[in-house]
Formats: structure tokens, sequence, C-alpha cells
């Protein structure tokens, strides 16, 4: 991986196992810190998600769990997620490093707006994206442009980008102050036009043109909606993922694991993936409910898709629901 609008690419971190140019998972894991929030676990989940709805299979697990301030060992081809005390409320990181993904935030504010804007990824607005940039610098620069670390305002969606030639070095910071309004490399103005924003919080308008498919344990993974006005044409969507308001590490991975599964077979990923379970609204939701139990079990109950279990058998059961 040369720069970070590759993330989501057989040229960025996507593993393409037999030169077909499909993804079949990750390159590595994403890892993901012991201590876990409500927001950083909803971005670990719709991140997982992601990687399955880009890959036409997946190699389990997809996430590891770490203790301390870094992973002991990092994969090539991995996503770190990582608090950085340094970073201010509304500011987040992503960092290339050596093919590896460094994620930071330090604030449930940052890590909300992760979750938008890596959604979108690698589109900056409906009609623009990294690439872009990195060509209309190139062209502007006469040389072929790289870009090795980005830093988000989630708030305003300020963008600074730090741009480098693979045979000039460093080239210093591009700033955005309004999206793609106005960049500047070394005192060098260049202008781009003005874009608007992407619609990002419109999942429930999505939601409610669509109709459930009578989901059932024996066809869990595909056909789970089809579309209201076309029910010939089927639209596999994953379901909606309730998130107790303070998860634990092990509910979050469970989550990501099955999740990243139904994103696999779906035709359809509709973000953010993850609300609270007092907004589910009747939704089909996957959920986790911990309880004593000898052996893990699923239940489909009212729309709602259950698993439960404890927590060192909770991830027992997740691998053999996505593995089914």
């Amino acid at each position: 991986m040369h720069s970070l609008e590759q993330l989501f690419t057989v040229k960025g971190l996507l593993n393409d196992k037999n030169n077909d140019k499909l993804s079949e998972g990750l390159k590595g894991f994403i890892y993901v810190p012991e201590q876990i929030s409500y927001e950083l676990a909803a971005l670990v989940i719709e991140l997982a998600s992601r990687i399955g709805y880009e890959s036409v299979a997946l190699d389990y697990p997809l996430v590891k769990v770490y203790s301390g301030d870094y992973p002991a060992e990092v994969k090539q081809g991995s996503i770190v997620l990582k608090r950085d005390s340094n970073l201010a409320a509304e500011t987040a990181e992503l960092i290339l490093n050596n093919s590896i993904v460094l994620i930071t935030a330090n604030y449930e504010l940052a890590w909300q707006g992760l979750r938008n804007w890596l959604g979108l990824f690698p589109y900056l607005t409906a009609c623009y994206t990294l690439l872009d940039l990195i060509n209309e610098l190139s062209s502007q620069l006469g040389h072929p442009v790289v870009i090795d670390k980005l830093k988000i305002n989630t708030q305003t969606f300020t963008l600074k980008v730090a741009a480098s030639c693979p045979f000039r070095g460093e080239l210093g910071s591009v700033n955005s102050p309004s999206i793609i309004e106005r960049l500047c490399i070394n005192g060098q103005d260049i202008a781009f036009e003005s874009y608007d924003l992407v619609e990002i919080n419109c999942p429930q308008a999505v939601q409610n043109s669509i109709r459930q498919n009578s989901p059932n344990l024996g066809n869990l993974f595909n056909q789970h909606y089809w579309e209201q006005n076309k029910p010939a044409l089927a639209a596999t969507i994953t379901p909606v993922v309730g998130l107790n308001a303070n998860p634990a590490i092990f509910e979050t991975v469970a989550l990501a694991h099955i999740s990243a599964r139904f994103a696999l077979e779906s035709t359809e990923l509709v973000l953010p993936l993850v609300c609270s379970q007092a907004d589910l609204d009747g939704q089909f939701s996957l959920q986790v409910r911990v309880e004593q139990t000898d052996n893990p079990y699923l239940t489909l109950r009212d729309d709602q898709l259950i698993l439960t279990g404890t927590a060192s058998n909770l991830e027992l059961a997740a691998r053999e629901i996505y593995l089914n």
C-alpha cells in the first residue's frame, strides 16, 4: 500500500489471494484496544462490515484485541485503532506507515465523526474522491503524489493532508479549510472547485422503503430484505446492530465478526449501521445478550436476532455463525 486512498482496495489492505482482482478479506487484522467505548465499538463493527462488504470471502478472526498503548506485534496489512491523548475532541487522524494504517482519536465526538467519514471513504464529497485530489495535486506539481497522513476535523470536515512524492520526499502539509475549497503546499496556493458535503445520516429513509423478507435461522445470510417497490429484485442489506450503551469488548468483537459476514453476503450497506438499543424502532436487528449459560445459543424473536452467551463462549458462537 503506497497511499491512503487505496485503503479499501486490493492495492491497499484487502487481500487478493488468487490474483483475480477480488478481495478475500483483510491482509492483516483490525486491532482494537481492550478498553472500549460506545462510539469506538460502533466504529469497529462498521469498519468490519465495510471490509466484509468489499470482499467475496473472509478469514477469521478479523478483529484482535490488545492491551496497553499499542499491540505488541502488528501484521502487515492491518488497521490499528488507538487513542491519542494529544488530539483535540473533534480531531482524528489516519496515518499510513509500512502498510499499516493507524486510526487515532481521543474522544467520543471524534470516533463518532470517523464512523461517518470512513463509511464514505475514499469519497470526500458526493462527487470528489481522495484519488481525484491526488490527481489534481500531481497535475499541478508535475510529479506523482501520495498521501501518507490525513488529519480530520470530524465536525467541520476540515481536512489536513500530508502529501509526499516517492522520488522527491515530503511536500509538507496540504490544508483545506473548507473540505476541498483551497489547498496550500509549501506556500503555493492551489484552487479547487467547492463541492457540497454528502448527506451521511440518511439510513432511516432507506430503511423505511424496505420490507422484511421473513428471516429465519435457516436462511440467516441471504435475502434479509427486499425492496418494497421491486419485490422481484432481492436487495440484501446487513441488519441494524443494536449496541449496549456500555459495550464489553467481547460483545464488540462478536458483533463485528457476525456483521462482517452479513455485509459479505449483502448487496447494500446502509450506514450508520450501529444504533443504541433504544433507537432500534422495530427494524430487523442483530444483538448480543450476555447471560450465564453453558452453551451459547441463537434465537430469532420479534425481528431480533439475538446471540446469547458469556464472555468466554460468545466468540465461539460467532465463529459457528459466520462459518455457517
